[in-house]
């Protein structure tokens, strides 16, 4: 067993209003938002950045997740160099 948690590395937040999550979190939480061009055909996404630095993304909850009821969520991502090997940890 690790001798601590992994910490986590980004954070995604799946929502029904990016305009209205870009605004509050640039406002009441201070972060910076900056559209990423990941080419065409990919959906908007917008990286929410501390300074320079990205700590997470924004992006429309998928149709498929929503017609399966699932509410607007973050989503956060930790690292593992062995995923297999981290599993039954």
């Amino acid at each position: 067993m690790p001798s601590a948690a992994k910490s986590f590395f980004w954070y995604e937040l799946m929502t029904t209003d990016m305009d209205a999550a870009e605004a509050f979190y640039t406002k009441v939480v201070g972060w910076g938002a900056e559209p990423f061009n990941g080419g065409s055909g990919m959906p908007r996404y917008t990286v929410m950045k501390v300074g320079e630095r990205g700590v997470g993304g924004v992006m429309t909850l998928p149709e498929e997740a929503a017609k399966m009821g699932m509410p607007p969520a973050w989503m956060g991502y930790i690292h593992s160099d062995d995923t297999d090997a981290a599993t039954p940890r």
